[in-house]
């Protein structure tokens, strides 16, 4: 008898186990229809578009037309994004602009842009970051808002970078070190008879500004700058910043020379 009722009781806890997982798949399912229902209303369709190698992706859809980026990157690492959709028929120009200080920054551009045209950003320090994406032309489609997350993840990758928001106004340099160290020795390198304004606490040698601090590993530093040129020829701009060095290490790869127009 007892035996009876022992295999009777586990029916029963069986059964209400069963219950409640069909309950908690049919609120999970309910949560994420709303949630897309939201984003629908918004103007634009945000979905899942991630696979076993890059799980962070997203799809942002509006329109016929489609950026994929990585919603999620951790210090360090590149925000990655490709154009796409069936829209692209033919060439477009595409842009991407990044809100800064409540002002809507160019980041990306290209002219007769092909479909799959791709970019990626780099030295964007812990947060949450907000962008919109644009295709010109017929059909196309304007000011699709998007977040990115940038996470501290532990580790990261060495990078440098600078954000010019056009002739007379500041530079921000970020430089993001993969490794910690010991009074390590910084120098800005500018052109020759540019003012600069922002490094007040750095030592002046020749066209350079220095100064020694110690780094750790995946922090993020920025440096907002004034840079007024010296157009003492003929040229219609000048060069105003060249180079940044960490222990005499060159730092800035691929980045073009800042230039700034003559008045």
């Amino acid at each position: 008898m007892k035996k009876n009722l022992f295999k009777l009781a586990g029916l029963v806890i069986s059964a209400m186990l069963l219950g409640a997982c069909s309950q908690l798949a049919t609120y999970e399912n309910e949560d994420l229809l709303t949630d897309l229902a939201k984003s629908e209303q918004a103007g634009f369709k945000l979905s899942a578009f991630g696979s076993a190698s890059n799980e962070n992706a997203r799809l942002s859809t509006s329109g016929n037309f489609n950026l994929n980026y990585t919603e999620t990157v951790c210090v360090g690492d590149n925000i990655t994004f490709s154009f796409g959709g069936t829209g692209f028929t033919g060439t477009r120009t595409v842009q991407l602009q990044q809100l800064v200080d409540g002002e809507w920054i160019q980041v990306f551009q290209q002219a007769q842009a092909p479909k799959g045209v791709s970019g990626s950003l780099s030295g964007y320090a812990v947060g949450t970051y907000t962008f919109r994406w644009k295709v010109s032309g017929q059909g196309g489609q304007q000011n699709v808002e998007f977040t990115v997350e940038v996470e501290n993840c532990g580790t990261c990758q060495e990078s440098f970078s600078y954000v010019d928001k056009g002739d007379l106004e500041p530079y921000t340099f970020t430089y993001i070190p993969s490794e910690s160290m010991p009074a390590a020795e910084l120098v800005f390198t500018f052109a020759q008879g540019v003012a600069v304004t922002g490094l007040d606490t750095w030592s002046t040698k020749g066209v350079t500004r220095q100064k020694t601090m110690d780094l750790v590993a995946c922090q993020v530093y920025t440096w907002t700058v004034d840079l007024a040129p010296n157009c003492s020829g003929q040229s219609p701009n000048s060069n105003v910043w060249t180079d940044f060095k960490v222990n005499e290490v060159s730092k800035k790869g691929d980045l073009a020379t800042i230039t700034e127009a003559c008045r």
